[in-house]
């Protein structure tokens, strides 16, 4: 009984290790907790609750096996051996097909109850903007996000864009060149793509003539794309740290503003505007991990 004690508590503290020295494996803890939660609210049944605890438990179980192979291997090899390195990225190749499996088993039992909750949104928002809001309240925002929304227009982005790029070309400046360029061509292409798959109707009282589909909201796509390509530029240049501050607080301002223009003139669901807003961030992000390998 004594020895089974003992390994519960080496168990534990091999767990508290981890837990206070790896970062990842704290993320890892971060989202276990979260899905665990959405368990306990959500209706799913007795195989997608086992089958999502069974992806927690491999991908933590994983880490752990990664993080002690890792230690021993410091402890007894050499950092430049070869071999060594191959080992440990094995391990890492191991604990990534762990978690992107988790991801997708995840994304399928829960997609459902996200587009559900989504809908509920998009009709509540709709129907406060319709029914709730005041018409005198309305009237006195309403030119005031038709001129905002125009920042997220893509005639003037891509004009930005190009100029900027033309601009830091000749300033021998490519790496910045190139990030606005990719990131709003990039993104406007995704964004058109998506709305022929998607093909979904606008709602029914929007204020301004618009054309195509309403998913995603290219605006919110084309505007984190590029101002949030122009806050990356201003986050890297030699400018003082409150001047940069206060720039890209401006241009995150203008992000957030342009987006919400698109609900509140009724030419988008909120639901277009986050699927915009995530399409753009992630092509960002993307062509920013691309440059930094």
């Amino acid at each position: 009984m004594d020895k089974l004690i003992q390994s519960f508590r080496n168990a534990i503290r091999g767990i508290a290790v981890a837990l206070t020295e790896e970062k990842n494996f704290k993320i890892e803890i971060g989202f276990a907790v979260v899905v665990s939660v959405l368990l306990i609210y959500l209706p799913l049944n007795f195989f997608e609750r086992g089958l999502i605890i069974f992806a927690i438990a491999l991908v933590l179980i994983l880490e752990l096996i990664n993080t002690a192979q890792e230690r021993f291997l410091n402890l007894y090899g050499k950092e430049h051996d070869r071999q060594i390195g191959q080992i440990k990225d094995l391990m890492a190749g191991a604990v990534l097909v762990a978690g992107l499996a988790s991801a997708v088993i995840g994304f399928l039992i829960f997609l459902p109850y996200v587009f559900y909750f989504l809908n509920f949104l998009d009709r509540l928002i709709i129907d406060f903007l319709k029914n709730r809001l005041s018409a005198d309240v309305f009237n006195f925002l309403a030119p005031f996000f038709k001129k905002i929304t125009v920042l997220g227009d893509w005639k003037l982005i891509f004009t930005l864009a190009i100029s900027l790029a033309v601009i830091f070309f000749f300033k021998k400046r490519n790496k910045f060149a190139n990030l606005i360029l990719f990131s709003t061509v990039g993104a406007g292409i995704l964004g058109q793509v998506l709305k022929l798959f998607f093909h979904r109707l606008r709602p029914d009282f929007g204020m301004i003539l618009t054309s195509g589909s309403s998913f995603p909201s290219g605006h919110a796509a084309l505007a984190v794309a590029f101002w949030g390509a122009l806050m990356r530029v201003i986050g890297q240049s030699n400018w003082p740290k409150l001047v940069k501050f206060f720039f890209n607080s401006f241009l995150f301002l203008i992000i957030l503003i342009i987006s919400f223009s698109r609900v509140f003139l009724g030419v988008h669901y909120f639901s277009d505007v986050l699927g915009g807003l995530i399409l753009g961030g992630s092509w960002l992000l993307f062509i920013i991990f691309w440059q930094k390998s």
